[in-house]
């Protein structure tokens, strides 16, 4: 990457709820945690990484100054196609 506008970072918000309704949409939320003896732990602990994780990404790319875009659910698909597309020079918003 020579130019910070040649990538967008796509990353959850960190509304618990959104986070959940994502996990849960994969039809594989509880696979892992099933396999424990403490499925809710697990799944909780899951869900906390999953968010460091996010949290970390959201860091680097604001500290490097890179085009970040939240996904939060309010919007489609193809509006958040369009927005990427936008982001990286490819087409009007």
């Amino acid at each position: 990457m020579s130019r910070p506008r040649q990538t967008v970072w796509l990353a959850p918000t960190s509304a618990p709820a959104f986070r959940w309704t994502a996990f849960d949409s994969r039809g594989c939320t509880w696979d892992i945690p099933r396999q424990t003896s403490q499925p809710a732990q697990a799944l909780a602990h899951l869900l906390r990484r999953d968010q460091l994780f996010t949290d970390a990404v959201v860091k680097e790319a604001r500290a490097l100054h890179l085009c970040l875009l939240a996904v939060e659910g309010a919007r489609s698909s193809g509006e958040l196609t369009a927005l990427v597309a936008w982001s990286l020079g490819l087409g009007a918003c």
